[in-house]
Parts: structure tokens; C-alpha cells; sequence
């Protein structure tokens, strides 16, 4: 299996990168000859606007901020020539790349403001927007000026916009559309799709998402031990055979993704050696420690 780590990382935008000794600033050297959808360059200007917004510094805001949180070390950026732009860091964080490198982290373009960009989005990649309509769909068409010589293969894709699962489901089996989105499925509904469209390519697979058991840290949850007898009562055995009816072999709790396409065969590896307690024994401690940890909180004696 291939290992992501900040090694592979391949450039985009940019075309290089390097660190200062410290390990405090991060200096991109930026793609030439790139424009925006409308045909104005794109700059490092726009890196610094794009982060002057991520971490609430510029003139405008977004209407929520989800990722203001993953540049709190981010000091400012610098603009140090068209094609150069300069992270700078409150403290060394190697990570940051990570931070930089998935699709969650576009750049907006300087001269187009967040509220212009929610209704006619503007971008420098494959695809150039067309129109959105609420509730129906989304039209992008090919962008002729990528600066990938000979990309985009297609000429336009058109998203249906179906806000039903079994709906999207059917409309999908019934031939309807080409590609299902990934995060809407269980493992048995992929099962399910398989049954009903042989010919159904049904890749599962893991994704950066974990899901997590969350608790308000008030009585009984403030006490380490009670939140660890929680843990341990999880019917770990079950989790593997709802989730992956099938031989497993990966070692991590993550989130799993399911991608429904057209011809081929199907492939579905993941796994689960991170569950491999038994319910009885894990169960039976967790109701012990639960007890000895908060005894007042009448804890079951079974599942």
C-alpha cells in the first residue's frame, strides 16, 4: 500500500517549494502563465488574499469560516513578487503542507468577493462554471485556457442535484446517471446496488474522515475512567461485520467511502484489526469500571 506523507505531495498551483532553517516560513514559487476563468492572471497576490480571508484578516469574510481553525499558526503572508508568496509561522509546523495540499484548500481569486464567488464562482482549474440551480443541478463546461496542455478530457460534466437518498439510488441503477456520490452509502446499500446492477464498479475505501464517539465533558463524562468504559463496551465485532462483511486487513479506524460507477467488476478491501476484542470480555470491564467510577449511575450489567 502507498503511504501518504508531505514527501508525496505533488504541486499544483505552485511549482516548488522550500523551508527557512527555523522551520518558521514556507516561500512557494507559483505556477506562470496561469489564469482565471475570466482570464485575469493569477498571482500571488491572490495567495495572500485567500489567506488574509482563511484567517479573518482582509476586508471581506465568509459566511461561516470552517477552516479558520487550521491556520491559527499562520502569522501573515507575505507577497515577495508575482510569483512568490511566503508563509509565515508562529512556530515551526511541518504539517502545514498537509493543510495546504487537499481540494478543501482553493485559492480565491483578489478581484472577485466571497459574495460574488457564492453565485458565479470563478476558479483556474478544468472546468469553468455555467450555472446552479437550487435543488436541480450544477453545469460546469470545459475551460479551453487550463494550464494542463490537453486537459480536461471531457467537455462538461453535469451534477443532479437529488436531495433523497433511495431516489438518487434508483435513478442510479435505473441507468440515469453515470457516478453515484461516494458519501451516501453503507457498505449493504453498495451490496444492495450490486445486486440489482452487476455491471456497477463499487470501490470502497478509506477516507480522511474518522468517526468519533463525542461527549460533553459533564458528570459522569468528566471522569477519564467512565469515558474509557464507554470505549471498551463498544461491541467492536459488530461494528466490522455491519460495516465490512468481508475479510479484513486495514489497521486504522477511519471513515470509509463507497463509489458507484459504471462497468468493470467490483473491489472492496478495507479492515478492521483495531476491533479485535471480544463484546463479552470488553463489555463485562467496561460495566466494572463504570461502576467502580461512578457507582451511582445504575450502569446495565449486559448489552
Amino acid at each position: 500500500m502507498r503511504q501518504n506523507s508531505a514527501e508525496a505531495i505533488v504541486p499544483d498551483l505552485a511549482t516548488s517549494w522550500t523551508w527557512s532553517e527555523d522551520g518558521k516560513n514556507l516561500t512557494f514559487q507559483l505556477r506562470k502563465g496561469v489564469t482565471w476563468n475570466d482570464g485575469k492572471p493569477f498571482t500571488a497576490a491572490d495567495v495572500k488574499c485567500t489567506w488574509d480571508l482563511l484567517t479573518n484578516k482582509g476586508p471581506d469574510t465568509f459566511r461561516i469560516n470552517s477552516r479558520a481553525g487550521w491556520y491559527v499558526n499562520v502569522e501573515s503572508v507575505g507577497v515577495t513578487g508575482e510569483q512568490e508568496a511566503v508563509f509565515n509561522l508562529k512556530a515551526p509546523q511541518p504539517a502545514l503542507l498537509s493543510l495546504l495540499e487537499p481540494g478543501f484548500t482553493p485559492v480565491y481569486p483578489c478581484h472577485v468577493s466571497p459574495a460574488q464567488m457564492r453565485q458565479a464562482p470563478i476558479g483556474t482549474g478544468p472546468f469553468k462554471f455555467v450555472g446552479f440551480q437550487k435543488n436541480q443541478g450544477i453545469k460546469v463546461v470545459r475551460n479551453p485556457n487550463h494550464w494542463k496542455p490537453g486537459r480536461p478530457y471531457l467537455d462538461g460534466i453535469e451534477y443532479t442535484i437529488i436531495p433523497n437518498r433511495s431516489t438518487a439510488i434508483l435513478a442510479f441503477v435505473s441507468g440515469q446517471f453515470d457516478m453515484f456520490f461516494p458519501y451516501e452509502l453503507t457498505v449493504p446499500l453498495v451490496a444492495d446496488v450490486k445486486a440489482q446492477m452487476p455491471n456497477a464498479v463499487c470501490d470502497i475505501s478509506p477516507m480522511n474522515v474518522a468517526p468519533n464517539i463525542l461527549m460533553n465533558p459533564a458528570p459522569p463524562f468528566d471522569n477519564l475512567d467512565v469515558r474509557r468504559a464507554v470505549a471498551m463496551a463498544l461491541d467492536r465485532k459488530a461494528f466490522i461485520d455491519i460495516f465490512l462483511p468481508q475479510p479484513c486487513t486495514h489497521s486504522s479506524p477511519v471513515g470509509f467511502s463507497a463509489a458507484l460507477r459504471l462497468g468493470g467488476s467490483v473491489t472492496a478491501a478495507a479492515s478492521v484489526d483495531w476491533l479485535s476484542a471480544s463484546c463479552g470480555d470488553s463489555f463485562a470491564s467496561a460495566v466494572l469500571l463504570a461502576n467502580q467510577s461512578a457507582p451511582g449511575c445504575n450502569w446495565p450489567a449486559r448489552a
